[in-house]
């Protein structure tokens, strides 16, 4: 799901500026904080199938190499070198590349989202003109977003793109996105300047 693995993903990030003041304030214990976040991210890519985790793995095999008293020069690890400092910094820049490509999977996951988004938005006034949106009240938020979902199917204005979005994304993707939409919209009908732009929504 994408929603749940960018969440995840930002999460193990919010974590890092911590770690980094670790090793600015030279803490013993860097690396081997250091080694318990890369052992964290790693076990969540491996939950998440994402092949990312085999560049994990081989960063933590090296921040362990390092921990260990090597750390590599040309592209091959060089004899145990006795100071921390040196530990500490080749485990520093193993982070910061682990940082990058973890940044990289976030943005891949938002310029997605951005995308379904836009189509969830389109289908959501298509929708709205051709019948007002119901609201929620006496009802859950689940299962008025499954109400609101699951009537699009039957329409023939809406059916070719709800059928596109449940293909491309988890049904809980789809509900999350939607959730979000609906709210955008709903917030729009009650704002006098904006109901102009989101016709046949109703309030909750």
């Amino acid at each position: 799901m994408l929603f749940m693995n960018r969440h995840l993903l930002h999460q193990h990030l919010m974590e890092l500026p911590g770690i980094v003041d670790a090793y600015a304030a030279r803490e013993a214990g860097f690396v081997d904080g250091s080694l318990n976040w890369l052992a964290a991210v790693e076990k969540t890519l491996l939950r998440l199938r994402h092949p990312l985790t085999g560049l994990i793995a081989t960063t933590r095999g090296e921040v362990l190499a390092a921990r260990d008293g090597h750390h590599r020069r040309g592209g091959e690890l060089s004899p145990p070198a006795s100071t921390r400092r040196v530990q500490q910094a080749a485990t520093a820049v193993a982070l910061r590349q682990v940082e990058t490509s973890l940044r990289d999977v976030v943005e891949s996951i938002d310029r997605q989202l951005d995308g379904y988004r836009e189509k969830m938005a389109q289908l959501l006034a298509v929708a709205s003109n051709a019948e007002p949106i119901p609201a929620g009240e006496g009802r859950s938020r689940d299962a008025w977003l499954r109400s609101v979902w699951d009537s699009m199917a039957g329409t023939k204005e809406t059916a070719g793109m709800h059928a596109y979005l449940n293909a491309a994304m988890a049904r809980g993707d789809v509900l999350a996105l939607l959730g979000e939409v609906l709210e955008n919209l709903l917030a729009a009908a009650g704002d006098p300047d904006r109901r102009e732009e989101h016709p046949g929504t109703t309030g909750t």
